[in-house]
């Protein structure tokens, strides 16, 4: 098969699944271990109780900062490899 008639890699579904997987492996991390578990309540307990309505515009600028965060790092991958590729 020539590199022209290769599939692509989809980098896009590499990088969200490793989120994904950090996102599995953090939550499993915490709820096997009780020391953090211990620590992680009495940290999020005030921040959960503290939270309102005024909280809601910053939770969603910090979720659409992730989201673009992802897709750059996707778009820097897949422009190093174009740029490995003319090389």
């Amino acid at each position: 098969m020539s590199a022209d008639k290769r599939p692509g890699i989809r980098w896009a579904g590499i990088v969200f699944g490793a989120l994904f997987a950090l996102g599995a492996v953090s939550g499993l991390v915490v709820a096997l271990d009780e020391g953090i578990l211990d620590v992680l309540q009495e940290w999020s307990r005030p921040v959960a109780f503290s939270v309102g309505p005024s909280t809601l515009p910053f939770l969603s600028v910090v979720a659409v900062g992730t989201v673009v965060l992802a897709l750059a790092a996707v778009a820097l991958v897949r422009r190093a490899r174009r740029r490995a590729a003319r090389d």
